[in-house]
C-alpha cells in the first residue's frame, strides 16, 4: 500500500486566497470586468459598486444569480487582481485594468499579476495576511516555484515536472519553504524521495485547489504548460521572463515593520492597503511582460508567418518608400486582429479571383472613430463591408458568447444592417490556432430574436449569442502573395 505524504505538524501552515467562482471562464470574465471598470471610469464609492454589479449582472449566466453572488464577484475580482484603486470616497479603474481593457493581452496581465503576488498581500483579507505576518511566513510563490523547476531542470532540457499535490504539499504548504526560504534544491530533494518512495498526496478538497490556481494562472501567463492538467513543465518559450521572475528580489516592504511586533492586528495591514494598490499598480515596463507571438508559436508556425506576412503587408501600405520599419511587438493585441484580418480580407478577395479589389480594402485609423475598424468588400457584387474587429490573446481557449459595441459601434450596425460584420478573434498563443469567429448584422439579429442585447451600464451593449446557432466560424485566412 502507498503511503500518503503530509507536511510535518510542526511546519504545516495551508495557504489560501480568494478562489474566483468563475474559474471555468476566469479569461472571459476578466476581460468583461476590465472593459466594465474602464467605461465606469472614477466616480464614488456606491454608485462605482453600482454600476460595476450591474455591469458583472449582464454577463453570459449571471441574470438570475443573487446581488450578494454578484457583489461577491465585484470584491474577489478586484482583490486579488488589482483592477480598481480604493479611495476613501472614489473608486477608480487602476493601471492594471487599463491595460488589460485597452491591450487585450491575458498572458501579459497575468505576468505582471504574479510578478507582485505574495503571501501575504492586499488580495487577501486583512485578519489572514495578520496572521501569516505572526507566523513569519513572507513567500512569493511564483519565484519559489520557478526555482524548483530550475533546480529539478539542472540536468538540462525542460523535462522535469511537478504535479498539483508536489507544489501544494511541498512548497505552498509547508513553512520551511514560505517561513523559513529553503533553498530549492532542499525542497526538490523532499519532492524526489517522495516520488522514490512512491508517496502520494491528498489531492481533494479546498486545500490543494489554492497551489492549483496558482499553477494554472502560471499557465495562463505563458510560464508553465500542461498536457494532461495534472503534471506541469516549464514553458521554454518563455525563458527571457522566467529569468526576470528568478533573478527578482522584488516584492512588497509594506509590512516589514510589522514582523517585529508581538500582536498584529487586521488594522495594521488595512492601513497599508493603499501602498499595496500602488504596489500591485506600478509602472511595469511591457518590454519585459509583453509577448512575442512569433517566437512562441515558433518559426515553423502558420500563424507566425501570417502574422509576419500581414505585418510586411500593412507597412508596405502605410510607410512611406524607403522608411525604416520598426519590429512589429505584441504590446495591442486589438492591432494585431486588425493586421490579421485585413490580410484574411485580402485573401478572401484574392481566392474569389477579385484581385482587382484588393486595393479597396482599408484599415481605418483608431482616431476617425467611425465605428467599425476595415472598410472592405463583396466579392460578387462589390457592396461595402464594415468590419469591427474584436481581439483576444490567451494561452488557453475562451468561450465565443459575447461581445461589447460601443455606442458609436450599434449606431453603425444600425444603419449599415447586412453590410456590418463583427470579427471575433481569438489567438491561441499555445497551440498557434488563430479562430475567426463572424457575425453578420447584429442589430438585424437581434430585431428577430436571434441574439440579446442588453443595454450596458458603462455604455454601449453586450451583444449575447450562442455561437453554435447564431454567426459562423470561417479559417482565417493567410495572405500569400
Amino acid at each position: 500500500m502507498k503511503s500518503i505524504y503530509k507536511t510535518p505538524p510542526e511546519f504545516f501552515k495551508p495557504l489560501h486566497h480568494v478562489r474566483p467562482r468563475f474559474k471555468d471562464d476566469l479569461e472571459g470574465v476578466l476581460l468583461h470586468f476590465a472593459d466594465s471598470v474602464s467605461r465606469i471610469g472614477q466616480c464614488g464609492k456606491r454608485v462605482f459598486n453600482q454600476k460595476l454589479d450591474s455591469c458583472l449582472s449582464e454577463y453570459p449566466g449571471n441574470a438570475t444569480k443573487t446581488k450578494k453572488t454578484i457583489s461577491n464577484w465585484r470584491t474577489e475580482i478586484a482583490a486579488l487582481f488589482s483592477l480598481v484603486m480604493h479611495g476613501d470616497d472614489m473608486f477608480s479603474p487602476s493601471r492594471r485594468c487599463m491595460e488589460l481593457a485597452q491591450g487585450r493581452d491575458l498572458p501579459e496581465a497575468f505576468r505582471k499579476f504574479l510578478y507582485t503576488f505574495q503571501y501575504p498581500g492586499g488580495h487577501l483579507r486583512p485578519d489572514y495576511s495578520a496572521e501569516l505576518i505572526q507566523a513569519g511566513v513572507r513567500f512569493k510563490p511564483v519565484q519559489t516555484i520557478l526555482r524548483v523547476f530550475k533546480a529539478g531542470n539542472k540536468t538540462g532540457g525542460n523535462s522535469f515536472c511537478l504535479s498539483r499535490g508536489e507544489v501544494c504539499h511541498c512548497i505552498c504548504n509547508d513553512l520551511r519553504v514560505t517561513r523559513d526560504n529553503e533553498d530549492a534544491e532542499t525542497t526538490l530533494r523532499r519532492i524526489v524521495e517522495n516520488r522514490q518512495n512512491s508517496r502520494k498526496y491528498i489531492e481533494d478538497g479546498d486545500v490543494i485547489r489554492y497551489a492549483g490556481d496558482i499553477l494554472d494562472y502560471m499557465q495562463i501567463a505563458g510560464l508553465l504548460k500542461t498536457h494532461n492538467g495534472r503534471d506541469f513543465y516549464v514553458n521554454s518559450a518563455s525563458n527571457g521572463i522566467i529569468l526576470k521572475y528568478l533573478s527578482s528580489n522584488d516584492r512588497f516592504e509594506g509590512y516589514d515593520d510589522l514582523y517585529t511586533k508581538s500582536i498584529v492586528m487586521a488594522s495594521d495591514v488595512e492601513a497599508r492597503q493603499q501602498k499595496w494598490e500602488d504596489y500591485a499598480n506600478r509602472e511595469m515596463p511591457d518590454k519585459y511582460f509583453s509577448i512575442d507571438i512569433s517566437k512562441l508559436l515558433g518559426a515553423e508556425s502558420s500563424a507566425a508567418k501570417t502574422l509576419e506576412q500581414v505585418s510586411e503587408l500593412y507597412k508596405s501600405l502605410e510607410q512611406p518608400q524607403g522608411q525604416g520599419k520598426s519590429e512589429m511587438t505584441t504590446g495591442d493585441i486589438g492591432e494585431r486582429g486588425e493586421a490579421l484580418v485585413y490580410g484574411h480580407e485580402c485573401m478572401r478577395l484574392k481566392n474569389d479571383g477579385r484581385e482587382d479589389l484588393i486595393h479597396l480594402v482599408k484599415r481605418i485609423p483608431t482616431s476617425f472613430a467611425l465605428g467599425f475598424d476595415i472598410s472592405s468588400v463583396e466579392s460578387d457584387t462589390e457592396q461595402k463591408r464594415y468590419i469591427e474587429v474584436k481581439s483576444t490573446a490567451s494561452f488557453k481557449p475562451i468561450l465565443f458568447n459575447s461581445v461589447h459595441l460601443t455606442p458609436n459601434e450599434w449606431r453603425v450596425a444600425e444603419t449599415e444592417r447586412s453590410r456590418y460584420y463583427v470579427y471575433r478573434l481569438f489567438l491561441c498563443i499555445s497551440t498557434g490556432e488563430a479562430k475567426l469567429y463572424m457575425l453578420q448584422d447584429p442589430v438585424g439579429k437581434y430585431k428577430t430574436d436571434k441574439i440579446t442585447m442588453m443595454p450596458s451600464s458603462a455604455g454601449g451593449v453586450d451583444v449575447r449569442f450562442d455561437s453554435k446557432k447564431v454567426g459562423q466560424f470561417e479559417e482565417l485566412l493567410k495572405w500569400n502573395d
